[in-house]
């Protein structure tokens, strides 16, 4: 296997996407291939509830990704979502031992590693799996406000953190791994779908000054809030784009007294759909192909047809806004609104968002270009598969760079492990 290249792998209710990237020496990354197949069958709200189907459908995708690539890839990098994730705030804290002479000494990467390890040693009920731990600030003798680079170097006494943990349903996790792993691909990593998006999407000076990433999938919308480039909320709402396609079937029926299967009423919503009124330049009739003789076509406007899709769409963004209401107290979000996912692509979406929220900045994610067809990635679609491959880019780059300093200091190990791999144990080791 090449370590160079891993594959991100977005497992999600309406479709399963994958992307390869190319993890290159100075740390930064090229796409090589990307792939997408169908995976209604086997998902349901973000959760697997057809493993044989999983494996398949995975099996497949990846083999569309490696033709799309022209290379093989085994190592993978998935990500959790959905209402089973929960994030809550936990401290860690160490003394930083003195020096020979007695004096203080300065904070090391060691000791970083050691304090996050220790922000990690609390009890996690046996239902829960651990996922990922983000540091949102280090505290040095009751100082806040340093980050990991600043608090480098710093003479310290004590050294505390904040983080972000984050946890998912030990089952879900585990039928995860298992269905990657029967697809005969190497696991690297699992991490919340949100934070790939982040990292894929949002602009660094947004993640400081406090953003909301909103990914909007076919069974549920994951929001992530971030602030001084950390996370300091994560949730879901149990409602996504099937949600949307299924009030237009109903809808049709009830309304115009025209049956359309699900399959119809989702192509119809791609093309035609809007939530928001002056989003619609051409109030055109859209013609609703009926089911069967005794059911014929109807015809409608564009503008009527909006009607039947609006309210759900309002619906998700006002859960959103009312659960960050009761959540984030006095806290100050002057970054924007980004939305990912295919509810992104609906036209009004930003607007609606926008009057929901009374924000100013809303907009679509799109990730970055980098390299290869950019067309067939840079979409909303792909925010979570592409920021996968980012996310593990910026930990192999920051192993060989750690790799680099222990070769210089070969003779400081604790542990019997140098701080490279102990930073790959902490990413890597469960």
């Amino acid at each position: 296997m090449n370590d160079n290249f891993i594959i991100g792998l977005d497992i999600g209710t309406s479709f399963v996407r994958a992307a390869i990237g190319e993890i290159y020496s100075d740390g930064s990354v090229g796409i090589r291939g990307v792939a997408t197949r169908p995976s209604s069958t086997f998902m349901r709200l973000g959760v697997i509830t057809n493993p044989q189907g999983a494996v398949e459908c995975i099996k497949d995708v990846i083999h569309d990704v490696q033709v799309e690539a022209n290379c093989i890839v085994k190592n993978c990098v998935t990500a959790l979502g959905g209402d089973q994730i929960k994030g809550r705030d936990e401290t860690g804290s160490i003394g930083i031992p003195p020096l020979n002479d007695k004096t203080n000494r300065t904070v090391t990467e060691d000791d970083i590693i050691k304090v996050l390890e220790a922000a990690k040693q609390i009890p996690v009920s046996p239902d829960r799996k651990l996922i990922s731990e983000i540091p949102k600030e280090f505290i040095i003798d009751k100082i806040r406000g340093f980050t990991h680079e600043t608090a480098l170097n710093t003479i310290a006494a004590r050294l505390e953190v904040d983080v972000y943990l984050i946890t998912a349903s030990s089952t879900q996790y585990e039928n995860l791994r298992q269905c990657i792993e029967r697809s005969d691909l190497v696991l690297r990593d699992v991490v919340l779908k949100t934070i790939a998006c982040t990292d894929s999407c949002m602009l660094p000076e947004e993640q400081g000054a406090g953003s909301i990433l909103i990914d909007m999938g076919g069974g549920t919308t994951d929001v992530l809030v971030v602030l001084k480039n950390a996370p300091i909320c994560a949730f879901s709402i149990p409602i996504g784009g099937n949600r949307v396609t299924k009030d237009i079937v109903d809808m049709l029926s009830y309304d115009m007294g025209v049956s359309v299967s699900f399959e119809t009423a989702e192509g119809l919503k791609i093309k035609y759909g809007s939530c928001w009124e002056n989003a619609i330049n051409d109030d055109m009739e859209i013609v609703i192909p009926g089911v069967g003789r005794s059911n014929p076509s109807v015809v409608i406007t564009r503008s009527k047809f909006m009607s039947y899709i609006q309210p759900r769409m309002a619906e998700i963004f006002r859960k959103i806004y009312d659960h960050l209401d009761s959540t984030l107290e006095n806290v100050d979000l002057a970054g924007s609104i980004v939305l990912t996912g295919g509810g992104a692509n609906m036209s009004g979406a930003v607007e609606l968002a926008a009057h929901i929220f009374n924000f100013c900045s809303v907009r679509v994610g799109r990730p970055s270009s980098l390299g290869w067809l950019e067309e067939k990635y840079r979409t909303p679609e792909f925010a979570t598969a592409i920021g996968l491959v980012l996310s593990n880019g910026k930990v192999v780059s920051s192993v060989q760079e750690e790799s680099k300093k222990t070769k210089k200091k070969s003779s400081s190990k604790q542990d019997g492990k140098g701080i490279a791999a102990r930073i790959w144990d902490m990413f890597f080791g469960f």
